[in-house]
C-alpha cells in the first residue's frame, strides 16, 4: 500500500503531467502519420530523458506508446492507409465503413475499444505484479542467464521474411553491446584506442542512426505522406460507435484479455495478436454486413486487443528484461540510463517505478481516447501534410539527440556510422528491430554468462535453466536447417544479386575482424565473444554464397540506389546542423537549418514556413534550455562576441 501512495503522489506532479501529456500528444501525432509509428518517436525521445526523473521520463515515453495505436485509426479508416501496424487489420472493415458513410461510427467505436482494451491491460498487468515477486526472488543468476538467451529465440518475430538475416542482425547487435571495457577486468574490447567509446557505444546514437535517419532518408523520397484524400463522413454519429462497444461489451473483455496475455509473450508481435482477436469477431458475426465490408465488430476486435498489449509487452519487460515488442526494447535502453534493472529490483525497491507504470498507462489511454473524440478531423489532416515540412524538425531533434550524450562531435560521428548501417540494414531486409533486441540483450547475457562462471562454475549449467539453453540452441539449429534447405529464395529476398553479396560480405567482415580481436580478450566472457563474431562470420558468408550461386530476376531494382541520393542530403544535413551547434549555437542554428530546409524543398521563403521555424526554435527552447536545461558547448559566435 505504501509504494502504491508513492507511486500516485509521484504520478501526479506538475513535471509527471506535463510529461504524460507531452508524450500523449506525440503519440497521437506520430501515429496518424502513415509509415511512421511510435519506434521513431521512443528512439528520439529516450535520449532527451537524461536530464529528467525516472517518473517523468517514464511519463513521456509510455505516453508516447500507449496512444499510437489509438490515433493510428484515422489514417486506416479514412484512406485505408494504416498509421501503424496495429492498425493493419483495422482497415479491413474500418476503410469499407468509412466508404460507406459509417467512418464516424468506426472512429467512434475504434477510440472507445482502444480506450477500454489499454485500461484492461494496465489492470492486468497492476495484478500480475504479486505473482512476479515471489517468482523471480526464487531464480539464481543461471537462470536469468537462460532466460535472456531464450529471448534471443524470438527474434525471428522482428525478423520480417528471411530468419537468418534476423539472426546476424540480432548478433550483431550482442557484438555492438560489448564494445566498452569489460565489466570484470577493465580491459578494452572493440574500441579501436578511443576513449570516448570505453563507456560502450552511446545507446542514443546506435539507436539514432540505426532506426531514425534511414526512416526519414525513405520518408524524403516521398513529396506528401499521403496521396489519398478523403473526407470524413456526415452519414453517422461518433455515439453510435460508441453504443456499439456497450452492446459488444463481451467481446472487448475477450479481445482485451487476449491482447495483455498473447502481449506478454515476447516476440509475438502486434499483427498476430490482431489477426487471432480479429478471427474471434469474425467466427462470432451476430448479424450486420460481411467481414470485409464493413463490420463494426472487425473494428472493435483488433482495437481492443492492440491497446491491451501495451500493458502485457510490459509484463516480461519489467520481469525478465525481456521486450515484449520492438518498443519495448527501447524502453529497456531508458530503464538503463535511469539506473533501473529489469527484474527483482523492479518489484523490491523500485515497485514504486512499476505501480507508476500502471497508472500512467491507464491516464495515457483515457487522455489519448478524449483527445481523439475532440481532435478528430484536425489530427486527420497531418497525414497530408507535405513531408519536407516534417523533416527538418525531425533532422534537428535527431541530430541534438545523439549530440547530448557527450556534446562532442564523436556523438555525431557514431550517429552517421550507425546511420550507414542502419540504411544497409534496411536496404538489404535486415531486422533492425533484431538488431536492437540483441544490443539491449547483449549486456545481460555477458554480466550473468560471467556471473555464472564465477559464482557456480561448472555447477550452473546443471540447473533445470540449462534446459531452456539447449531448446534455445535445438530452435536456432532446427530454424537455420530449414532456411538454408529452401530451393528457392525468392520469397524472403527482394533485393538485387549485388546488393546482396556486398552486404553479406560486408557483415561478414565486420565478424572476421571482430573474432581477430577477440582472440586478444582474456575475461571470462570472451568465449561469448569468440562465439558470436564467428556466427556473424558464417551466417554473413552463407548469405553471399547462396546470393551467387542464386538466379535473381531483372525485375528485381534493391532499395539501396534509390536510398543512396536522398541518404546523402539527409547525412550533409545532419553535418550542417553539428558544424552549426558549435560555430553559431543551437537555437541560431535550428531557426535557419528549418527555414533553409523548407527554402530548398518548396523553392520558395513564406510568412508561414517563417513562422514555422521561429515556432519549432521557441519549442527546443524551452525543451532544452527551460525543461532539461542541457548544458551546451560554448559557440565560436559567443566567444567572439563575448556573451
Amino acid at each position: 500500500m505504501d509504494a502504491a501512495l508513492l507511486a500516485l503522489t509521484s504520478v501526479f506532479t506538475v513535471n509527471s503531467m506535463i510529461m504524460l501529456v507531452t508524450g500523449v500528444i506525440l503519440g497521437l501525432l506520430l501515429g496518424v502519420i502513415p509509415g511512421v509509428g511510435g519506434m521513431l518517436g521512443l528512439v528520439v525521445l529516450v535520449p532527451l530523458t537524461l536530464d529528467l526523473d525516472a517518473y517523468s521520463a517514464l511519463a513521456l515515453l509510455l505516453g508516447l506508446a500507449a496512444v499510437t495505436t489509438t490515433s493510428d485509426t484515422i489514417p486506416a479508416v479514412m484512406i485505408g492507409v494504416p498509421g501503424t501496424g496495429g492498425a493493419i487489420t483495422t482497415v479491413v472493415d474500418g476503410h469499407p465503413m468509412a466508404k460507406n458513410g459509417e467512418a464516424p461510427r468506426a472512429l467512434g467505436a475504434a477510440y472507445m475499444s482502444s480506450m477500454i482494451g489499454g485500461v484492461f491491460g494496465a489492470v492486468l498487468l497492476s495484478l500480475s505484479i504479486p505473482v512476479m515477486q515471489p517468482l523471480l526472488l526464487s531464480l539464481k543468476t543461471p537462470d536469468f542467464l537462460a532466460i535472456s538467451l531464450l529471448g534471443l529465440v524470438f527474434v525471428s518475430s522482428v525478423s520480417g521474411k528471411n530468419w537468418i538475416k534476423g539472426v546476424i542482425a540480432a548478433l550483431l547487435g550482442v557484438l555492438v553491446s560489448m564494445i566498452g571495457l569489460d565489466p570484470t577486468t577493465g580491459e578494452e574490447r572493440f574500441v579501436m584506442g578511443q576513449s570516448y567509446l570505453w563507456d560502450g557505444a552511446p545507446l542514443a546514437a546506435v539507436f539514432l542512426g540505426v532506426f531514425a535517419l534511414p526512416e526519414i532518408t525513405a520518408l524524403s523520397r516521398r513529396s506528401q505522406i499521403s496521396e489519398r484524400p478523403q473526407v470524413l463522413s456526415k452519414g453517422s454519429t461518433i455515439a453510435s460507435g460508441f453504443r456499439d462497444v456497450l452492446r459488444e461489451w463481451w467481446l472487448v473483455v475477450r479481445c482485451s484479455a487476449l491482447g495483455t496475455f498473447l502481449g506478454a509473450v515476447p516476440g509475438v508481435g502486434v499483427t498476430v495478436i490482431d489477426w487471432i482477436a480479429y478471427g474471434i469477431a469474425k467466427r462470432d458475426r451476430r448479424g450486420g454486413p460481411d467481414f470485409g465490408s464493413g463490420n463494426v465488430r472487425g473494428v472493435i476486435a483488433p482495437e481492443s486487443a492492440n491497446n491491451a498489449k501495451e500493458g502485457g509487452y510490459l509484463i516480461p519487460t519489467i520481469a525478465f528484461g525481456l521486450p515484449g515488442s520492438a518498443s519495448m526494447t527501447i524502453l529497456l535502453a531508458a530503464f538503463a540510463i535511469h539506473g533501473l534493472s529489469p527484474g527483482p529490483e523492479m518489484l523490491d525497491q523500485n515497485l514504486p517505478v512499476t505501480i507508476s507504470m500502471v497508472y500512467y498507462l491507464v491516464l495515457a489511454n483515457i487522455l489519448g481516447g478524449l483527445i481523439c473524440l475532440a481532435l478528430t478531423r484536425q489530427l486527420s489532416k497531418i497525414a497530408f501534410v507535405p513531408t519536407f515540412t516534417i523533416i527538418p524538425a525531425a533532422l534537428v531533434l535527431i541530430t541534438i539527440g545523439a549530440f547530448q550524450v557527450t556534446l562532442s562531435a564523436n556523438d555525431i560521428f557514431v550517429l552517421l556510422i550507425f546511420a550507414c548501417l542502419g540504411l544497409m540494414m534496411k536496404s538489404a531486409g535486415y531486422a533492425r528491430p533484431a538488431f536492437a533486441l540483441g544490443f539491449v540483450l547483449g549486456g545481460p547475457i555477458e554480466r550473468y554468462f560471467s556471473l555464472s562462471q564465477q559464482i557456480y562454475g561448472a555447477e550452473a549449467f546443471t540447473r533445470p535453466s540449462i534446459i531452456l539453453v539447449i531448446l534455445f540452441g535445438g530452435f536456432l539449429i532446427y530454424r537455420a536447417k530449414k532456411t538454408i534447405n529452401k530451393t528457392s529464395w525468392d520469397d524472403v529476398w527482394d533485393t538485387t544479386k549485388t546488393q546482396e553479396i556486398a552486404s553479406a560480405l560486408i557483415l561478414a567482415m565486420i565478424g572476421a575482424v571482430a573474432l581477430y580481436a577477440s582472440f586478444e580478450l582474456t575475461s571470462p566472457a570472451r568465449w561469448l565473444a569468440y562465439f558470436v563474431s564467428a556466427l556473424v562470420l558464417i551466417l554473413s558468408l552463407l548469405i553471399a554464397f547462396s546470393s551467387w550461386r542464386r538466379e535473381f530476376e531483372p525485375s528485381m531494382a534493391g532499395k539501396l540506389p534509390t536510398l543512396l541520393l536522398p541518404g546523402v542530403r539527409i547525412f550533409g544535413f545532419v553535418i550542417a546542423v553539428s558544424i552549426g551547434l558549435f560555430v553559431i549555437g543551437h537555437l541560431i542554428t535550428t531557426f535557419f537549418a528549418v527555414l533553409l530546409y523548407l527554402r530548398m524543398a518548396s523553392g520558395r521563403i513564406t510568412r508561414g514556413y517563417t513562422a514555422y521555424a521561429f515556432v519549432f526554435t521557441a519549442a527546443i527552447w524551452v525543451i532544452f534550455d527551460r525543461l532539461i536545461s542541457l548544458p551546451w558547448p560554448k559557440s565560436m559566435l559567443t566567444s567572439f562576441l563575448h556573451i
